[in-house]
């Protein structure tokens, strides 16, 4: 016997319960992927930042030859020997723009020679500091010095992969905020060693400016990937990577 359904009758709420039972269990399946590590800076991870190391070398200017000698101490310059040498030093350290170039003269090492030297600097780009650098070594007499400060930028090692699957309810800053700024801020600067003493003359020098945008012309630029991405690209950051 066929039972009469009314077609206003209501129907029994299977439907919505079964919506809300797959919800649910969706809802923790996702919670149960997502990581211990905090996404937000605690002051506990290290502050990304550029690290300034200043490297010194310094190149021995040998006394004059004996035909010099003879000559009067304030009138001989530069020997041959002499300027051959300083210019295989500058040739072999690759000497430019963001290097400091100081001396430091013995006893009667004559100031025509100390001209033959900036003449020589000058030929390469580059300018004698006025203050001479501090070392120990006493230079022979009628010779020099000469001291090459080169300062060397290391970038932080960020960003990395660790807020992929971080938590981060409060929209706090993230602990690699500003990680992008630092590291550009490092390859863009004309002279590294402003990072450390600032440069705060007042004055601008259009050698440098001109300097710097050549650098960042030829050199080849610097492109970080994530730690622990593959650069394949598999993860989702790309062979470029970054935040």
């Amino acid at each position: 016997m066929t039972k009469a359904v009314h077609p206003f009758a209501p129907r029994t709420p299977r439907a919505p319960l079964w919506r809300g039972i797959g919800l649910a269990f969706c809802v923790g399946a996702l919670a149960a992927c997502q990581s211990s590590l905090p996404a937000a800076y605690d002051g506990l991870e290290q502050e990304a930042r550029n690290e300034v190391q200043m490297v010194r070398l310094a190149h021995r200017i040998n006394p004059s030859s004996p035909q010099h000698s003879a000559q009067s101490s304030d009138e001989h310059g530069l020997d041959d020997a002499q300027k051959s040498s300083i210019i295989r030093f500058l040739a072999e350290m690759d000497a430019g723009y963001g290097d400091h170039i100081s001396l430091v003269a013995g006893d009667g090492f004559s100031p025509k020679a100390s001209e033959d030297l900036r003449r020589i600097l000058r030929a390469h780009g580059l300018q004698q500091e006025n203050a001479p650098a501090s070392i120990g070594e006493v230079p022979k007499s009628r010779g020099a010095l000469l001291v090459l400060d080169r300062y060397i930028v290391t970038a932080p090692q960020c960003p990395n992969s660790v807020l992929q699957l971080a938590r981060n309810y409060t929209n706090a800053p993230s602990p690699q905020f500003g990680c992008a700024n630092v590291i550009n801020l490092g390859q863009m600067v004309a002279d590294p060693r402003d990072l450390l003493t600032g440069n705060g003359s007042g004055q601008t020098s259009t050698g440098k400016a001109i300097q710097s945008l050549k650098a960042w012309r030829d050199e080849v630029p610097i492109i970080l990937v994530p730690q622990g991405v593959n650069q394949g690209g598999g993860t989702g950051f790309g062979s470029g990577g970054g935040f």
